[in-house]
């Protein structure tokens, strides 16, 4: 908490300077020095594309990047097959994809087991909604409900200041708490 005020304060400063460097310096100099800080952001990787080039992308920039992958589903009833399929997500192969990134890249990675609450709030609710009739959406439902929740959970116990999936914007106002 007393990091992110202290980053609050930071940013407080350079934009109260702005005027005096922008009138002695110009306007690129004042955009690297608004801009020219590094955030600890904590990454939700799922093993694809867009989420892995977030991460990369980040840490290039110089941020202190942490990865966070959710093990959420294996269907213990589904062929074999179907658990190498590159387009599922949680594959074995997603997994070793992000390992592989996070070691390249010196990213710690933090893998955790969710497969138990989201059985029981994602997929024995889609069942029980479908019997009733209902189209549900359990992407919707894991990505609101339980992903989401345990990054803002993680990062929290991480001292993040960010969150970065790839995917998926969701913005709060944390400025409450200064």
């Amino acid at each position: 908490m007393l990091r992110h005020a202290l980053r609050l304060i930071e940013l407080k400063l350079r934009f109260a300077l702005l005027p005096v460097i922008f009138a002695q310096y110009g306007s690129a100099w004042h955009i690297a020095f608004v801009y020219n800080f590094v955030v600890k952001v904590l990454v939700s990787m799922s093993g694809g594309v867009d989420s892995t080039v977030t991460a990369c992308l980040l840490k290039e920039q110089g941020h202190e990047v942490i990865g966070a992958h959710f093990q959420v589903w294996e269907d213990p009833l589904a062929p074999t097959m179907a658990h190498l399929l590159p387009s599922k997500c949680c594959t074995e192969q997603g997994k070793s994809r992000i390992r592989k990134v996070a070691e390249s890249y010196d990213i710690p990675l933090y893998e955790i087991d969710i497969s138990d609450e989201f059985k029981c709030n994602v997929v024995d609710k889609f069942l029980e909604e479908y019997k009733a009739g209902l189209t549900p959406n359990p992407c919707v439902r894991c990505n609101r409900e339980m992903k989401h929740a345990k990054l803002h959970e993680l990062a929290d116990e991480l001292d993040c200041e960010k969150i970065a999936t790839g995917h998926y914007a969701d913005k709060y106002d944390d400025s409450s708490t200064c």
